[in-house]
């Protein structure tokens, strides 16, 4: 009897592991599988294992519920996909840091501004009613492309912004 229990155990974790591990896709599935497994074998161990004059299907239940915990506790340790995540969010983490990088050295860097007075003083009775307008010079190098024909790409090295004074109350 433990012989024909032995050999009906490996035969059922034998087609586990083939089908588990070879058609199955997510790891929820591969623990499901791992667990139904776990009560097939548990429930083919109870019944083998029942005495002489017990209950037949109390032991089977009995089985078959140890092996669905045991397969579920093989499951979880087999399939774990912890390190790969881990090592994912380990590259996203310094992708993300090299994208920050890019994007500052690519920012226009502020070089020199003024305003449109010629450096004289706004005077005080203007002040509520004109704002004086300004100008700013950036820096950068980044290439851009022509609006009209997209085969032509420009290379921007300077950049000016002005803005205009404005005349009116506030």
């Amino acid at each position: 009897m433990q012989h024909k229990l032995l050999k009906t155990t490996a035969l059922l974790l034998f087609l586990h592991s083939t089908v588990a591990c070879s058609t199955l896709k997510t790891n929820r599935e591969k623990i499901i599988a791992s667990m139904a497994v776990g009560l097939a074998t548990g429930i083919v161990a109870g019944a083998a294992a029942k005495p002489e004059g017990d209950n037949a299907t109390a032991w089977m239940l009995l089985g078959g519920a140890a092996g669905t915990a045991a397969g579920a506790g093989v499951g979880l340790y087999v399939f774990d996909d912890t390190k790969v995540t881990d090592s994912l969010r380990a590259e996203n983490e310094t992708l993300q840091a090299q994208l920050t990088k890019l994007k500052e050295e690519n920012d226009p860097k502020l070089v020199e501004q003024g305003s449109s007075l010629m450096n004289a003083p706004l005077p005080g009775d203007a002040k509520g009613l004109i704002q004086p307008g300004g100008w700013k010079k950036y820096k950068m190098d980044r290439w851009v492309q022509d609006t009209e024909n997209k085969n032509v790409w420009y290379r921007q090295v300077e950049m000016y912004e002005f803005n205009l004074p404005s005349v009116g109350g506030q």
